[in-house]
């Protein structure tokens, strides 16, 4: 069973992210839907990676999964009448897209399971989100960075978030770096603390380059396209790769097994406490080298 979706659109298949045991989920008068939707919301909500448009790839089993890579793709030729069609090759190479367990596990007191008076099992799901969602952030800025090698500008260190044209120019240099069919739904994706500095830059119309977008669609815009930051992206500084931008469904994030919420009785019996854990087995890989590109910083 192999299903696609985008995060961020309204009516995501929640039922794709159940699978595995399940264990009395329900307690409070707070259905097992309720609480599986409110857990993955959470998750997405809290990683902007996820916001951004990747492709998610559920799976039943956590077997590596290959997946094919793009690294050009074949071009079309003119030919004269009876005259024989030039070939031309993709550049395709196979990545193994594998996943690695993760895991949330909290401890309850027993009287709060029976005196609370809020709904403890929504207010754990939305916890459990939260860190799932941390952490399959981090996996997938992990295989972001490994994965977009092409550079669309460069520009010093020492230029970011400072004042004059220098900064400026090479994130429209990286935005038109990126093809048009890429562009057309692109996205940026940077650090928290790279947009904290980018925030104060003007044009020399002093038009803050980061704009609020008026739509409210997004919190910001840049070049007309829509900003996402995510603190898993490194900071601004020596030659790291904190700015992408590009169409972000080349970043497949792979869910196998679905997202398992449990609790348990037994685990902590001896201090009369009740176990909660949240589980997702994830994994992350760049399937296109030409969609998304960089911004290259230099020390100096």
């Amino acid at each position: 069973d192999l299903r696609a979706s985008r995060p961020g659109l309204e009516g995501r298949a929640i039922d794709a992210f159940r699978r595995g045991e399940q264990r009395a989920m329900t307690m409070g008068g707070t259905s097992a839907d309720a609480v599986y939707s409110s857990l993955w919301e959470t998750a997405v909500s809290t990683s902007q990676i996820l916001q951004a448009g990747v492709q998610i790839i559920t799976t039943q089993d956590g077997n590596t999964l290959p997946m094919p890579a793009v690294t050009a793709h074949a071009a079309g030729a003119s030919a004269a009448a009876n005259a024989p069609i030039t070939a031309s090759d993709a550049g395709l190479a196979l990545v193994n897209l594998s996943v690695s367990k993760n895991g949330y596990l909290t401890l309850v007191p027993y009287e709060l399971t029976q005196d609370a008076t809020f709904d403890l099992d929504g207010y754990l799901s939305r916890a459990a989100g939260r860190e799932l969602g941390n952490q399959i952030s981090q996996i997938a800025a992990t295989a972001l960075i490994a994965g977009a090698t092409v550079s669309g500008a460069t520009a010093p260190t020492a230029s970011v978030g400072a004042s004059g044209t220098t900064f400026t120019n090479a994130l429209k240099t990286l935005f038109w770096a990126v093809n048009g069919h890429y562009r057309n739904q692109g996205s940026w994706l940077l650090s928290d603390s790279t947009a904290a500095s980018i925030d104060k830059i003007v044009d020399s119309q002093g038009r803050y380059l980061l704009q609020q977008d008026l739509t409210g669609s997004f919190p910001f815009t840049m070049q007309g396209k829509p900003v996402f930051t995510d603190y898993s992206l490194p900071a601004p500084t020596g030659t790291a790769k904190p700015i992408y931008f590009g169409d972000f469904s080349a970043l497949a994030v792979r869910i196998a097994g679905g997202i398992r919420f449990e609790r348990s009785a037994e685990y902590a019996f001896g201090n009369d406490q009740i176990a909660y854990r949240a589980l997702v087995r994830t994994g992350a890989a760049v399937l296109d080298v030409n969609a998304i590109k960089f911004l290259a910083l230099t020390a100096s």
